[in-house]
């Protein structure tokens, strides 16, 4: 099974075999893929201060969330490690920073309906690359490669 069932996000194996895909799909049309590796900001503090519960309950709703307002074919995931991985076929550099910037005013509105929520920071952080996949059979194979290496460094 590759998608967690609180979350409806792809694991770490479900990222990868959907990563793979979309590198392949992408390198057909010489298309763009945008990707990014985020996390809450000082989400440690947050368990230590709440609780592992509560924490996890905020992260679950808020990726959720997430979620729900993608695209059907934006990918969004977790690591092993808890980071989230979240990427989009068809999307450039200014597309991309225009989703991540979606996805900041949804947890800003998040924290401001919800009262538990609204004295805690919800910041993600992280960072992002855009790409234009030219790559043929063999070398669209590479190109994953470095594209998920990335994504575990």
């Amino acid at each position: 099974m590759y998608i967690d069932p609180k979350t409806g996000l792809k694991n770490e194996e479900g990222l990868k075999r959907s990563l793979q895909a979309e590198v392949n799909r992408v390198a057909r049309k010489e298309g763009w893929l945008s990707v990014a590796v985020l996390d809450f900001r000082d989400f440690e503090w947050l368990r230590i201060d709440k609780g592992m519960v509560w924490s996890r309950l905020v992260r679950e709703t808020t990726l959720r969330s997430i979620r729900e307002m993608l695209r059907n074919y934006d990918q969004v995931g977790e690591l092993s490690t808890g980071k989230i991985v979240l990427f989009s076929s068809d999307c450039d550099f200014d597309a991309f920073k225009a989703l991540l910037n979606r996805v900041n005013v949804l947890i800003q509105e998040l924290q401001s309906k919800n009262f538990m929520l609204q004295k805690i920071d919800l910041t993600l952080v992280g960072i992002f690359l855009s790409v234009q996949v030219k790559a043929k059979d063999y070398i669209s194979v590479r190109c994953f490669e470095y594209l998920w290496s990335w994504i575990q460094e």
